[in-house]
């Protein structure tokens, strides 16, 4: 019975995508929605079957049954619902908006999570695979804007483009589960789609509402991501109005961006990047140890510490995880897809297209934020799987210009079993 209610939600949810307008003017036929739709609700259910098979309590698990205790309290106790959420236990209250622990803003990433799963309950009645169909039903709406975005900067590159935006396995599997994730990814491929046009096109309201709702979204859901957003933001837009290069640009904006991060600690009490960082990465040294936990050098809130663990932090967040160290298969297919996304960046050396620039506001854009967090990622996390988790939100941000930029033969005709 449940099989039976859950393909009837399938059916029902792709017979309403695929009326979206959004959806629908996305340049992709019917049956190439569907069937991408249908590979994101399976990378879904993939994601869920293997997380239980190694815990029953897993993340994706206990946020759904959260999500059911909080349709009851909405159902018996509307009023405390909506407003428990404002609720802070700690000493600090409010405060700790970085902290890794004990603080009101770190809890309510999840809080978040539970009470939209709990709004969705009164369709779903708290079945976790309708939940996940639902999840993923707005989730897939990220991918479309994404696609939209580069197919608009790339027009006729749309198979690298669908394959970049829908189909980098990891990126696939880790954002279209029942966890914050899936909302990240969808909110910064917002945000993305919403600042290029209202940059690059005629300002429109609907943009603009879309785009500070995208990111008020990070700023609840993942904060550090939101902070990194703030100096490539700028860069992007100074560029864009005043036509200057972006590549200089953006380096003065980030040297000027670590200079203030550095010196602020001495005059902003509640706001010091250094041991900010090095805290999150106690935090994360604190966790039981993973199949996939890896040596890292303890951080300390110093220049020379970070100075110090510069190189380890490009090889966690740039080279791992490495193929020979792999230990399951789990394991080994991250790492095989690092290793030819590797293959491909240096390839895309030496066969680059000419007839197109490279270095453009958006790309540069796309960089400078999506390296930022891997340096973030590589200074903090002490296991593979992580990384490969947390890395995957910003694969299509770098792979898409990366290989949109190199020479494919035959690539403009092929594109047309697309349109």
């Amino acid at each position: 019975m449940h099989n039976l209610l859950f393909f009837l939600c399938l059916i029902l949810c792709i017979l309403i995508i695929i009326r979206i307008p959004f959806v629908k003017d996305c340049g992709l036929n019917k049956k190439t929605i569907i069937g991408l739709f249908i590979m994101k609700i399976a990378a879904g259910v993939t994601l869920s079957l293997i997380s239980y098979h190694f815990s029953a309590l897993n993340d994706y698990q206990v946020l759904n049954n959260d999500g059911i205790t909080e349709y009851h309290l909405l159902a018996k106790n509307p009023k405390d619902f909506f407003l428990n959420i404002f609720y802070s236990p700690y000493q600090n209250a409010y405060g700790g908006y970085f902290d890794a622990v004990g603080s009101y803003w770190n809890d309510l990433r999840t809080n978040i999570i539970i009470k939209i799963l709990a709004v969705i309950n009164l369709i779903s009645k708290g079945d976790f695979y309708i939940n996940l169909l639902i999840f993923n039903f707005f989730g897939f709406l990220g991918h479309i804007a994404l696609f939209r975005l580069f197919s608009s900067i790339y027009p006729n590159q749309k198979k690298i483009i669908i394959f970049c935006c829908f189909l980098i396995p990891t990126t696939l599997y880790f954002s279209s589960g029942i966890h914050k994730d899936l909302i990240v990814f969808a909110a910064l491929s917002f945000y993305c789609y919403g600042l290029y046009f209202l940059l690059t096109e005629s300002f429109s309201k609907k943009r603009f509402i879309l785009t500070l709702f995208s990111f008020l979204l990070l700023l609840l859901m993942k904060n550090f991501l939101a902070v990194l957003l703030v100096p490539s933001t700028l860069g992007f837009i100074i560029v864009i109005n005043k036509k200057l290069r972006p590549a200089i640009t953006f380096a003065v904006i980030y040297v000027s961006g670590i200079i203030f991060f550095i010196i602020s600690g001495f005059f902003l009490k509640d706001f010091q990047p250094l041991k900010i960082i090095s805290s999150r990465q106690e935090e994360f040294v604190k966790l039981p140890k993973a199949n996939s936990q890896i040596d890292i050098n303890k951080l300390y809130p110093t220049i020379n510490s970070f100075s110090h663990n510069l190189p380890q932090a490009i090889n966690h967040g740039f080279l791992q995880p490495y193929i020979w160290k792999s230990y399951s298969l789990i394991s080994f297919l991250p790492a095989l897809e690092l290793f030819l996304i590797q293959c491909l960046v240096f390839i895309a050396i030496f066969i680059k297209r000419k007839d197109v620039q490279f270095w453009t506001p958006f790309t540069v854009f796309c960089f400078s934020f999506s390296i930022s967090m891997f340096l973030i990622i590589g200074y903090i996390i002490p296991n593979t799987n992580t990384i490969v988790r947390y890395k995957s939100l910003f694969l299509p941000f770098v792979l898409t210009p990366i290989l949109c930029h190199m020479s494919f033969k035959k690539q403009h005709q092929s594109d047309t079993l697309f349109l």
